[in-house]
């Protein structure tokens, strides 16, 4: 799970696409922050003119049951209120608000990969949709406007700050805002950079010439042919992550990504950069992939290639085989084959299995991607091959097929013996 024009003060960091909503202006939401809690916010929507309306629960990631009600009121003409609005009533409301708490983290304690809303002491919010933004049914042109948005300086207008509600059938919308961000020209890809601290600043330069280099290859990987020119214009959020919490991760957007970077005593280490580019990497492959893939090869696949884009710059991280051969004795069902583990996510939910996809599902494409090598071949000329409905959790035979031929019958029964 990017735009980076130096801006003091604030900027929203959006995700995706504006979707056309009939002729009219798009509905606002307007985000109140509390500035006696500044964790709290307020969400407020002028319904005035929709006449009778409904509302949708807002998108989650927790399962349907765990979800909790929504304490929604409904301002009547002449200030009287409705305290409770149930999901799917029938409803009219001069206004509707509710309010949201988002998570306090101390600097340096967010797993990107968590899609958490946060909000930090040292000055800047978090904000993901999900759990958040309540749908009105039938309204697809809507956005998400940070109201008291104040200036930092004499030179800044105080205005709000705005950004698309996506359509529920797209990644999830993500704001970030209360600190400066820089901006930069990658090629084709016009980046908004938002960091929480100034400690990668002085990389930047560097951070720009392997971001450059690494799209360039991946793009050549994942975009069709006719999208190959395509100008995209990203937010890319980057929040630390101390190394006690031996994890870091990120999380993809239609048009913007957040990737941790590693961090010891407030300080970058030497694995920082490195592993930061590997992140940032793996979500781009998430964001510029055109072909539908079933979880499992859409992960792991992302994986494998943000090591192989490590290669075309000067930083470098343990390969795939390596990790796997490291960790295949401590990681928990490292027994289990790639399709089955994929049903154990998709269909029962049991997320123990998805470290799967990034360690042994990556060790799998280099394996493969080896072999192919050998034969004087490449996995990169294959990717299309593995287009296949998200609902399928096998490789599709067409592939099977052509990589069979090249690398042999028998070392393809090793491999998927291996690893399915």
């Amino acid at each position: 799970m990017s735009k980076w024009l130096m801006q003091a003060g604030t900027i929203v960091l959006a995700l995706f696409h504006v979707i056309a909503h009939a002729n009219d202006k798009p509905l606002v939401y307007w985000v109140y922050v509390n500035e006696q809690k500044p964790n709290l916010i307020d969400i407020k929507v002028d319904t005035s003119k929709l006449g009778i309306f409904s509302l949708e629960q807002s998108r989650s990631l927790k399962k349907a049951e765990s979800q909790s009600e929504a304490s929604i009121t409904c301002y009547k003409p002449g200030g009287k209120t409705s305290v409770k609005i149930n999901f799917n009533q029938q409803i009219s409301c001069q206004s509707i608000t509710w309010h949201t708490e988002l998570t306090v983290l101390s600097d340096f304690d967010y797993n990107a990969s968590s899609q958490q809303s946060i909000y930090s002491p040292s000055g800047w919010w978090l904000l993901f949709e999900w759990d958040n933004f309540h749908r009105l049914k039938g309204i697809e042109n809507a956005k998400v406007c940070i109201a008291n948005n104040k200036p930092k300086s004499k030179k800044e207008k105080n205005i709000a700050l705005c950004s698309p509600l996506p359509q529920s059938d797209q990644p999830p919308l993500l704001l970030a805002w209360g600190k400066p961000s820089t901006r930069i020209n990658v090629e084709n890809l016009k980046l908004t950079i938002y960091a929480d601290n100034e400690l990668l600043i002085h990389e930047i330069k560097t951070i720009k010439e392997s971001l450059q280099k690494q799209y360039s290859y991946l793009q050549t990987v994942f975009s069709q042919p006719e999208h190959m020119n395509q100008v995209r214009d990203w937010s890319l959020i980057w929040v630390g992550i101390d190394k006690k919490h031996k994890s870091l991760g990120g999380a993809a957007g239609s048009e913007a990504y957040i990737s941790n970077y590693l961090v010891d005593k407030k300080q970058l280490t030497k694995q920082s950069i490195p592993m930061l580019l590997k992140v940032s990497a793996h979500e781009t492959v998430h964001s510029i992939t055109e072909y539908p893939f079933p979880l499992w090869i859409s992960e792991s696949l992302a994986e494998y290639y943000a090591y192989k884009s490590m290669q075309f710059i000067s930083y470098s991280v343990n390969d795939p085989l390596t990790e796997w051969k490291q960790k295949r004795n401590v990681i928990p069902h490292a027994k289990t084959g790639l399709y089955e583990a994929n049903l154990k996510v998709s269909e029962q939910h049991d997320m123990s299995y998805y470290p799967l996809f990034y360690v042994k599902g990556a060790a799998f494409w280099q394996a493969l991607d080896k072999a192919l090598q050998d034969k004087q071949k490449t996995l990169d000329t294959f990717i299309p091959l593995l287009s296949t409905e998200t609902t399928q959790h096998k490789l599709n035979n067409a592939f099977i097929r052509q990589v069979e031929g090249i690398i042999g019958s028998q070392h393809w029964q090793t491999l998927a013996k291996d690893y399915f």
